[in-house]
């Protein structure tokens, strides 16, 4: 019984079973690291109500529109600065 179900993970599921042994043998998966710029830290903050971020991160095949994400960014951080500069004035 344990050989039938050996050979049909090892076919079907591409899961290889070492006899004697509950652990199965599997290659560690590389892992990597993602670096942002901070003006991408940015616009997630500022353009979260457009970018939809867990929508993004569920269908990462969706089409994101850049140009309007920039657009917002850089109304928002001008307004921003606007702002600064009156009430210092």
């Amino acid at each position: 019984m344990k050989n039938q179900l050996a050979r049909h993970y090892a076919q079907n599921h591409g899961y290889s079973m070492r006899s004697g042994s509950p652990r199965p043998v599997m290659k560690t998966r590389t892992a990597f690291y993602l670096h942002t710029t901070p003006m991408t830290r940015v616009a997630r903050r500022l353009c979260g109500d457009i970018l939809k971020p867990r929508h993004a991160a569920r269908a990462p095949f969706w089409p994101v529109n850049v140009m309007m994400i920039k657009q917002e960014c850089m109304s928002s951080i001008f307004n921003a600065c606007f702002l600064i500069i009156i009430s210092i004035n």
